[in-house]
């Protein structure tokens, strides 16, 4: 799953005032304060639909969600309510250290606050997007954040099944805290009603082009440029003239400068910078015969699900297929530690593409993992856990 952006279209309310309209809002659906419960979450990401997809079915399960921008003003339970405080992307606390010694400080001063939370009789839960963030600036730290974190929360929830394991590395997960609820499919999220042929031409892209597709933010992590560096050989092993779109929000210059020469080097490289509007996705993963995340390791990938939602077969990392269960040949895994295995998962998946069962087991990924669905396991799994 991709890190958030800073900011958000929402209102910027008071951690009280969030609950008191919460707590309005259960009434209005004639579910007692006894009966329901608060759940407030950090950070929110302000670009990326996962969060309003997980929550989705919250009035079902009788839990009011919000926002809260300031993690350390959830003191205590709101209004006499149950209250539960979600995290999702907790390397957000190191946002402003400089050093070392300020990323331990800012570590400690958050555990401390999660202890706080819990003698006040808040539950805590935990969503792991990632084993440690993207950009690891403080590794050490984010690791003693993240097992202390997995020590205190109450229910730890995972896309991944692996998760544990792959994690064990770095930090224990109690099992007895830990549940699954998969990543949801963008089905009914993004438009989808554009023939493939339409977006090729969108694109500018022949009918009959060998189309790949690098989707997200454009980091070193990604693997872009390791990848438009053996592309060349990759065309040779997969035995096709393979063009490459490639969209995603620039990095910093230095690393876009290598971006930019490989892509003018090569005319069959398509560079699309900038944020991708909700229409401009169904023109991107439709137009493309396959969409590769080259990525150097990962956990959960919004970008297969995005590719699986649009019926488009996708390569990964061999440890993310675990997360993308049941989508059959329509998901193929390299392995990030031999880079030899992505031409070879890359000509996989266009084979996959050209069979009509590999569509119909997207479709049917798609459709059992709706956001609707998604969000009724998690909210019951989690309740579960706190019960």
């Amino acid at each position: 799953m991709t890190d958030p952006n800073p900011g958000s279209e929402l209102p910027r309310m008071t951690y009280e005032a969030s609950a008191l309209l919460a707590q309005h809002s259960l009434r209005a659906d004639g579910v007692a304060a006894d009966a329901g419960c608060l759940l407030a979450y950090y950070p929110r990401a302000a670009r990326n639909p996962f969060q309003d997809m997980l929550y989705s079915d919250a009035r079902s399960a009788q839990v009011a969600v919000f926002p809260v921008h300031d993690p350390f003003e959830v003191k205590s339970p709101a209004l006499g309510m149950k209250t539960i405080v979600h995290y999702h992307w907790v390397h957000r606390v190191f946002g402003q250290c400089q050093t070392t010694r300020e990323a331990a400080k800012a570590a400690d001063q958050f555990l401390r606050h999660v202890d706080a939370q819990k003698a006040s009789g808040i539950s805590v839960i935990w969503t792991i997007h990632n084993i440690l963030s993207h950009d690891k600036r403080f590794p050490f730290e984010e690791t003693a954040l993240r097992a202390g974190l997995a020590a205190r929360a109450d229910a730890i929830h995972i896309m991944n099944p692996a998760t544990r394991e792959l994690a064990a590395t770095y930090y224990e997960l109690d099992s007895r805290k830990v549940f699954v609820a998969a990543h949801p499919s963008y089905l009914g999220v993004y438009p989808n009603f554009l023939p493939a042929t339409a977006a090729r031409q969108k694109m500018g892209l022949s009918p009959d082009a060998n189309v790949v597709l690098l989707f997200g933010s454009l980091s070193p992590q990604k693997g872009t440029r390791q990848f438009l560096k053996e592309i060349a050989q990759i065309r040779l092993e997969v035995g096709l003239n393979i063009e490459v779109v490639i969209a995603g929000a620039p990095g910093s210059p230095d690393y876009m400068e290598d971006i930019y020469k490989f892509s003018a080097e090569d005319p069959f490289i398509h560079l699309m910078e900038g944020h991708a509007s909700e229409q401009m996705l169904q023109v991107l993963f439709k137009a493309a015969d396959v969409a590769v995340c080259p990525y150097d390791s990962g956990l959960n990938s919004g970008v297969a699900a995005t590719a699986a939602t649009f019926g488009c077969p996708c390569v990964v990392p061999d440890v993310m297929v675990p997360a993308m269960a049941g989508a059959g040949a329509g998901v193929t895994g390299f392995n990030a530690r031999n880079r030899a295995s992505l031409a070879e998962a890359i000509k996989s998946a266009f084979d996959a593409g050209r069979n009509p069962s590999t569509k119909q087991a997207l479709a049917a990924w798609a459709e059992r993992h709706r956001p609707s669905s998604i969000s009724k396991v998690f909210f019951s799994q989690m309740l579960a856990q706190l019960s």
